[in-house]
């Protein structure tokens, strides 16, 4: 999210008084990644890409921040979880971004998406099953969320990563979408779509589908 690199440290200043030290987890791909990734899109309006230069600042007399967690990806994060034998992160795991479900996970949004389709090239779905509603991204989200990562593949890192382990495993991304939803993708960034969505009675009927959707 963008700006949760300012949010999360000022949060933890809350709690100077009674902590030494906090540790910043990284989003999952290292600072020589982030850095990369701004270069060849200098238009990100993601914070995140500077946390090079952004962690040590926050420190001050009575905290220090550290960064931690650069060495792994996302995708070897999530692998690491489910086979850890401490139980308490899969019990408890949050990583949904839809502030509207903020104490569960929606299963549909895109953090939701990720972690789910992480799990499924995995093979260890049913760990989460508790923590994810799985027939619910099935039906509402599966399709569409694989046909993004196909159709975006190049632009975001952590799409790149999915594909790459795709393919070791020999999971199969084209089996789980569509060539309609891959068309679909590709219509909701285009021209027509974005002046769409400028008519107001369009936007409005747009807008209540997806928050039917979201409850």
């Amino acid at each position: 999210l963008e700006g949760c690199s300012l949010v999360t440290p000022g949060a933890a200043l809350l709690f100077q008084k009674a902590l030494r030290y906090y540790l910043l987890s990284s989003g999952g791909y290292n600072h020589t990644d982030k850095l990369s990734y701004l270069k060849n899109h200098p238009d990100s309006l993601d914070i995140a890409c500077i946390d090079p230069w952004l962690n040590y600042m926050y420190s001050n007399e009575n905290m220090s921040f550290m960064s931690v967690g650069t060495d792994e990806n996302r995708f070897d994060k999530t692998q690491r979880l489910v086979n850890s034998t401490f139980d308490a992160p899969i019990r408890y795991l949050n990583v949904c971004g839809n502030y509207r479900t903020i104490d569960t996970n929606c299963s549909i949004c895109e953090k939701c998406c990720m972690t789910i389709l992480m799990l499924d090239i995995i093979g260890k779905t049913d760990i989460m099953k508790e923590r994810f509603d799985i027939p619910m991204y099935r039906k509402l989200a599966e399709k569409r969320y694989i046909a993004k990562v196909l159709v975006y593949a190049k632009q975001d890192p952590y799409y790149q990563e999915i594909i790459q382990n795709a393919r070791q495993t020999g999971y199969s991304l084209e089996a789980h979408t569509t060539l309609k939803d891959k068309l679909m993708v590709r219509f909701i960034d285009s021209p027509i779509h974005n002046f769409l969505r400028n008519i107001t009675f369009i936007h409005a009927i747009g807008k209540a589908i997806k928050d039917k959707i979201e409850k």
